[in-house]
C-alpha cells in the first residue's frame, strides 16, 4: 500500500468510526452549508434529475452545436424546475438536479418532469433544423 492509499484508508476508517451529527432541516441547504465532515441535515424532499437524452450523439455530430444545445436545455430546465417550486443544487454535464420540499413536493416534481422532457425535445428539434440549415449552405 502506498502513502496515498494509506491516507485514504485512514480517512475512510475515521469517517466510519466517528458518529454523525444530524439535524432536521426545513430548507434545502446551500452548497456552502454542506461540509465533508460527519454532519448532515435530514430533509423530507423529492429529487428530480433532468437529463438531456441522447446528448452523446450530439457531441459526436458537432461539439459546438452540442454545447449550445446543452446550454439551452440547462437554462430551460432550470427555469421549469424553479417555476414548479424546486431548488437547483447541481449540474453534471447535461443533467440538472432539482430538490423539492413541502406538502406538494412529489406533485411539483412530477409536474416539472414532463415539462423538462418537452423542453428537451423542442430544443433538440430546433437545433437539428438550425444545424441542417447552416451546414447545407
Amino acid at each position: 500500500m502506498n502513502v496515498m492509499e494509506g491516507e485514504l484508508a485512514d480517512a475512510v476508517n475515521a469517517i466510519i468510526k466517528e458518529g454523525w451529527a444530524l439535524r432536521d432541516g426545513q430548507v434545502v441547504p446551500e452548497t456552502d452549508d454542506i461540509t465533508l465532515g460527519n454532519s448532515g441535515v435530514t430533509l423530507d424532499a423529492t429529487i428530480l434529475y433532468a437529463d438531456l437524452a441522447d446528448s452523446t450523439e450530439l457531441t459526436i455530430f458537432n461539439r459546438e452545436i452540442a454545447a449550445e444545445v446543452y446550454k439551452a436545455y440547462l437554462i430551460g430546465t432550470t427555469r421549469l424546475i424553479k417555476d414548479a417550486g424546486g431548488e437547483i443544487r447541481s449540474f453534471d454535464g447535461d443533467r440538472v438536479m432539482g430538490v423539492f420540499i413541502g406538502n406538494f413536493k412529489n406533485t411539483s416534481a412530477a409536474k416539472a418532469a414532463p415539462r423538462s422532457c418537452r423542453s428537451s425535445e423542442t430544443i433538440r428539434t430546433l437545433f437539428s433544423v438550425w444545424a441542417y440549415c447552416t451546414h447545407k449552405h
